[in-house]
């Protein structure tokens, strides 16, 4: 045997090797990590984010990759076990099927690139785009566009024989040699990394651009908004993570093709074919590593990712254990109710831990008591007032997951019908209704703190009055139907937003706020010269709007971007964030 024979066989067994531990580790790792993919993009947090439903639509395509494409690939290269040679029906489909897949999984990734550039844009109409009906029809229409774009293969690939160096003939599944051959290999190379990667690149720094710009233009106060931005910005992060991984590791095997190709014709000896195989076994390896490993770059790259994940493991120990029974009202934790209003409902989700019902929140004891929930928006507007009148009291937290706040003792003691925030003050007289609180707080505690109702002529308190109904009558219904359309129904499983509905809210908001911006063009506060409640009324609902990625309603007017800057600057409302902050801390 000469050197060469033995080179050559030394060349064929590297590849084999090497493809055989390069599939396993692959199996290994793809099966692991994508089947956490799917647990933590499911979770409340994640699924409602169009770039999540990318990365789950990705993960969907990259399953069929490591539990098909590659056990098929083994029993083929490794057993000679492949059925494709036997019928030139499933030789097509197969070849088809397999190669379609691999690039769909790679556009997903692009278009979830091209969400965060659209979110990421100063244009309100771009901004809009970036919802998860819109990612469902591009997830689909992209998808059936590759397949289309794939389908010459059903035409052109059949069962062929093929002889070897010494003369044995065996049977293959593939196209023409040739011209088909040569296109073949710089298709795929466009469809599966070029193009792709390109799309990443592109609107990748498209998205930097776009971040740097809306840094320098949205005010500080905005930018409080922080669990809305730091999810931006982790799913940002792991979109990058993953971009990477996948650049890299199809950039080889689009190197191969080109090299392939532009060599199809030449004669090429047993060592140069040889060597040719070990590195399409070497490219080929590396090439699934971008298939399989999304989990672990999500992971190391977002901290929002590891946080569901860590949840997800916890829950499933814990599910693991006996626990209470649980009444109907305890069905669907982990989410609390929270009453804006007599008539409207908006879900804060939090986890089934809750504050203890004696917690002290100022940790001092003037006579005023408090009843409610820091995560609630109606508690929230009072406790800004507590905070505006420098008053001292005592924070009790209602225990929901008893249903503290639907007991007799509580019905008949506090509440009548149920809800919150209710207030006892040092006298012992009791009061309920957020707005009514908050009025009564101004009227009793009138020479304290700031003042928040006028005490000028008739006119002024009227023009007060008639600012008060403005929020009441004409900001918060439509606040409150986008937050019941594109938060509550997630928590409670309720279905998808209804995006028409969305977006017709958003139109009767929006022109609702145009009233709003052409009153502050006038004047800097809703009553007038002022700081009043008709101000601090909007501050929950309107914070609201800006976590749910709706703040570009204000943004979009000067004049309302202007006074909702001071209004969310107070040291109150500072106050408030800053119990809400603590609140999902120990939550």
């Amino acid at each position: 045997m000469s050197s060469d024979d033995i080179l050559i066989q030394q060349l064929s067994t590297a590849a084999v090797l090497i493809f055989m531990i390069s599939s396993v580790v692959n199996f290994i790792l793809g099966i692991v990590g994508l089947t956490f993919n799917v647990f933590v993009f499911a979770r409340p947090t994640l699924r409602g984010q169009p770039c999540s439903f990318y990365f789950l639509s990705s993960t969907l395509f990259n399953f069929f990759v490591i539990l098909i494409i590659i056990p098929t690939r083994i029993l083929s290269n490794i057993y000679n076990i492949d059925p494709s040679i036997y019928n030139e029906g499933y030789c097509r489909i197969q070849t088809y099927v397999f190669y379609s897949t691999r690039a769909v999984s790679c556009w997903l990734i692009t278009l979830a690139t091209i969400d965060r550039y659209l979110h990421s844009s100063s244009n309100a109409s771009f901004r809009q785009m970036s919802s998860l009906k819109i990612a469902k029809l591009a997830s689909g229409c992209t998808s059936l566009f590759v397949f289309i774009a794939y389908s010459h293969m059903i035409v052109y690939y059949r069962i062929s024989s093929k002889t070897d160096r010494f003369g044995n003939f065996s049977s293959q599944c593939s196209g023409p040699p040739g011209s088909y051959s040569v296109f073949l290999s710089v298709w795929h190379m466009i469809f599966y990394s070029v193009i792709p990667s390109s799309g990443m690149l592109i609107f990748g720094f498209l998205t930097i651009v776009n971040v740097r710009q809306r840094r320098q233009i949205i005010p500080k106060a905005i930018e409080n908004h922080k669990n809305t931005k730091r999810t931006d910005s982790q799913l940002l992060r792991m979109l990058t993570a993953q971009v990477s991984m996948i650049i890299v590791c199809t950039l080889p095997v689009s190197a191969y093709r080109a090299y392939s190709a532009s060599t199809a014709s030449e004669t090429k000896g047993a060592l140069r074919l040889a060597q040719e195989n070990l590195a399409a076994q070497i490219v080929a390896g590396i090439t699934y590593f971008a298939h399989s490993t999304s989990f672990y770059m999500y992971t190391l790259s977002g901290t929002i990712f590891r946080k569901e994940f860590l949840k997800t493991i916890r829950r499933s120990q814990h599910s693991s254990h006996n626990q209470p029974q649980m009444n109907d009202a305890q069905i669907h934790l982990p989410i609390h109710l929270f009453l804006l209003n007599s008539k409207t409902w908006v879900i804060l989700r939090v986890a089934q831990h809750t504050l203890s019902h004696d917690q002290d929140q100022s940790s001092t004891r003037d006579g005023i008591v408090l009843y409610g929930l820091p995560l609630s928006p109606n508690t929230q507007r009072v406790l800004a007032v507590l905070a505006e009148k420098d008053l001292k009291y005592e924070f009790k937290s209602i225990n929901i997951m008893e249903s503290e706040h639907k007991s007799r003792k509580y019905l008949e003691g506090l509440q009548p019908f149920g809800l919150f925030p209710v207030l006892i003050d040092e006298d012992g007289f009791k009061i309920y209704e957020s707005r009514a609180i908050c009025r009564y707080l101004e009227e009793k505690y009138k020479a304290k703190g700031t003042q928040l109702i006028p005490a000028g002529d008739i006119k002024s308190r009227f023009l007060f009055e008639q600012a008060v109904n403005i929020e009441a009558f004409n900001f918060e219904p439509a606040a409150i139907g986008i937050i019941r359309e594109k938060f509550v129904k997630k928590v409670l499983g309720l279905g998808e937003p209804d995006e028409d509905k969305v977006a017709d809210l958003r139109k009767e908001l929006n022109a609702k706020l145009s009233v709003y911006e052409n009153i502050l063009s006038k004047q800097p506060y809703m009553a007038g010269q002022v700081f009043t409640l008709a101000d601090l009324f909007h501050l929950p609902c309107m914070a609201l709007l800006f976590r749910m990625g709706d703040g570009d309603l204000i943004e979009s007017k000067p004049n309302i971007r202007k006074w909702w800057e001071k209004i969310s600057a107070r040291p109150s409302w500072k106050t408030v964030e800053k119990m809400i902050s603590d609140a999902n801390q120990r939550i």
